[in-house]
């Protein structure tokens, strides 16, 4: 009976009046592989590695819930034409061709997809057949995306591939001969990669002449393994700025122009449906964990699936996929429309804008001019175009001049900004530039709540920040990089940032999340983890039988334990493993986190760990709630009390 409620709910007034739906695009997440990748942080599943995985994969069964996801789904889209479907993963060619063939066809017996329509496959060069790629094209797959990410065997090895070098070469040589349009993905700053590696990297690459590039630089994700124990002699940032000068300059003149932050393509080969990503198109996604981004005349609405796979098909057959599902607010809509429209090097016409989100250009267009003031953005009147600046005012020179000046760039020290809001941005720069964008930030009332910088001569007014390597930013010695909420809380917890709230968490309303999901000591460690999968949570305070708080149980805790099996023990070993309690692998340990904690010290004790959020407990840490990182910035970003920053 919930259902039908579940679907009326949105057929309210909303508030946005949008004069056209965007165009469609159709996600399909696959989500096992082969073995994770101790950098990826995508909802992707080991298979086999789980109780109750044994034998081949399910694929049949996989697709049936995929197909029921999209019917119930279908009253959502009716009628819409699909212009793109991504099949992405895990790694999607673990599926057999003809079962990736049937599910095409389905998905086209159930949805218009347009003449033409752009349809993309990931794939893994460590699943490649010669006679398998062939049959992918065959069953109607039109582009192939290949995880490279290397051609160096010694590079693959240290992220944890499960290719080699001739695989990779085997299959770009294979996808070239039976797909019109590929992509490669390739990673740079890679653990014990020089740049000429990296230039030996790209020529073998190039030599291939691929339609179409992807190149990434290895980040470090919370939540992966890289992020327990990170690899060792990752390059430095001059060392990777230099790799990223010569890539810019390399695909270039090979003819694959850059046309957004990470992608370059040869003309007539854009990828058409991350292109509808970044012009803030809608996505329908189906499958374990997928996003989805629906637009209708009066609202926009994001849904999330169930992330388990086993929870997700239970769900999906029994007609309610979707785990979470939630209005965009008009207040965020500016920003996620920027977020997406400013990777694109061409910008986005403004008239986009009201199409895509339904608001008026008025929204934005103070901070667009104020923006093109400071030099961040061009506005091109004539053409009513926006579009970030490629040459940031007063660095054409370097940039554009003689090597001896580009390597005077590449030796400057460096700065990371950290911007958190209803979403997240990170950039990571030269301190000329953060200089720059600061005044911008404050005027569009985006609170820098975190600045790192690498050298002692950074002054800006209401930061004082710990340096990393040279002293504090008034001289002096760099205190050492906490390691826990609590000594976070105590060596930040004089340090002058923009004005941070000072007031506890009981004078903000609806900060705290009354209901949470709760783990006991006592439970198993399979038990516990399946719960966590079942809720989609990062992660869960965990209670003693007395309901007294005892620690903090994470997805990536396991990977931190001296005792965890290795891969190759045996099923008795792991079995053995997940039948103890919690308590035996320990959780977290985190601070007292109390109604009256300040917000302002709350939020440099998450900054610094890392976590998304932490448990409230009274005076005899019974829990009482939860606050999560999200919970506090839309209090204190979006609507401040009155006196909330006073003081």
């Amino acid at each position: 009976m919930s259902a039908p409620e579940h679907t009326v709910q949105w057929w309210r007034p909303g508030t946005l009046r949008l004069p056209q739906l965007p165009p469609l695009s159709l996600y399909v997440h696959l989500p096992w592989c082969l073995k994770k990748c101790p950098y990826c942080d995508f909802n992707s599943h080991e298979w086999g590695a789980a109780s109750g995985q044994q034998g081949a994969l399910p694929q049949r069964d996989y697709v049936r819930a995929l197909l029921a996801d999209l019917e119930a789904s279908l009253p959502w889209v009716w009628g819409r034409p699909v212009v793109s479907v991504f099949l992405g993963g895990g790694t999607p060619s673990l599926f057999d061709p003809d079962v990736i063939g049937d599910l095409l066809s389905a998905i086209r017996a159930r949805v218009p997809l347009l003449p033409g329509a752009e349809i993309t496959l990931e794939a893994n060069p460590g699943t490649f057949e010669r006679e398998r790629f062939a049959a992918f094209r065959a069953a109607g797959v039109t582009r192939l995306s290949i995880g490279v990410q290397s051609f160096d065997d010694r590079h693959l090895r240290a992220i944890g591939r499960v290719h080699d070098a001739a695989q990779a070469r085997a299959a770009v040589e294979e996808a070239a001969r039976h797909f019109d349009t590929f992509n490669l993905d390739l990673m740079y700053a890679l653990p014990g990669q020089t740049l000429a590696d990296w230039q030996r990297e790209l020529d073998t690459a190039l030599a291939f002449a691929p339609p179409h590039l992807s190149l990434y630089h290895l980040t470090i994700e919370p939540n992966t393994r890289f992020a327990h124990t990170p690899p060792p002699a990752l390059p430095d940032d001059d060392s990777a700025y230099a790799m990223l000068d010569h890539l810019v300059e390399r695909t270039a003149a090979a003819g694959l122009a850059r046309y957004e932050v990470s992608a370059y393509a040869r003309p007539g080969h854009r990828c058409q449906h991350n292109l509808n990503y970044w012009q803030f198109g809608d996505y329908l996604g189906i499958g374990a964990g997928a996003h989805g981004k629906l637009s209708f005349a009066e609202r926009i609405v994001r849904q999330v699936r169930w992330r388990d796979p086993a929870r997700y098909q239970q769900q999906a057959l029994a007609g309610q996929p979707v785990a979470q599902e939630y209005e965009v607010s008009a207040r965020d809509l500016p920003f996620e429309f920027m977020l997406n429209a400013l990777r694109l090097r061409e910008g986005f016409a403004r008239s986009l804008f009201r199409e895509r989100t339904g608001l008026p250009i008025t929204a934005v267009s103070g901070t667009i001019e104020a923006a093109s003031q400071r030099g961040w953005l061009t506005w091109d009147t004539a053409r009513d175009w926006v579009a970030p600046t490629a040459v940031p005012a007063g660095l054409s020179a370097v940039r554009t001049g003689t090597p001896a000046a580009r390597g005077r760039r590449r030796r400057r020290r460096c700065a990371m900004l950290a911007i958190y809001g209803t979403s997240g941005l990170m950039y990571r720069g030269p301190i000329e530039d953060i200089r720059r964008v600061l005044p911008t930030l404050r005027s569009a009332r985006l609170r820098p709540l975190a600045v790192e910088v690498d050298r002692p001569d950074f002054a800006d007014s209401g930061f004082r920040v710990p340096s990393r390597h040279e002293g504090t930013a008034e001289g002096g010695t760099a205190p050492a990089l906490p390691r826990t909420a609590a000594a976070a809380v105590q060596t930040y917890g004089e340090i002058q940032r923009p004005p941070m709230p000072r007031h506890p968490l009981e004078r903000v309303q609806d900060v705290m999340a009354r209901s949470v999901v709760t783990v006991r000591d006592d439970l198993s460690i399979a038990e516990g983890w399946r719960q966590l999968a079942e809720h989609g949570v990062g992660q869960a305070p965990v209670l003693d039988a007395d309901g007294r708080l005892v620690g903090l149980l994470t997805r990536a805790e396991l990977l931190s334990v001296d005792h965890l099996p290795r891969p190759e023990d045996s099923a008795l070993v792991w079995r053995a493993f997940l039948a103890q309690p919690l308590s035996q692998v320990m959780v977290t340990p985190v601070p007292a986190v109390t109604p009256d904690t300040a917000l302002r010290r709350l939020a440099l004790a998450l900054l610094a760990t890392g976590l998304p959020g932490l448990p409230v407990v009274d005076d005899a840490t019974a829990l009482i709630g939860f606050v999560s990182r999200s919970d506090i910035l839309k209090a204190v970003v979006h609507d401040p009390p009155l006196d909330l920053w006073a003081g």
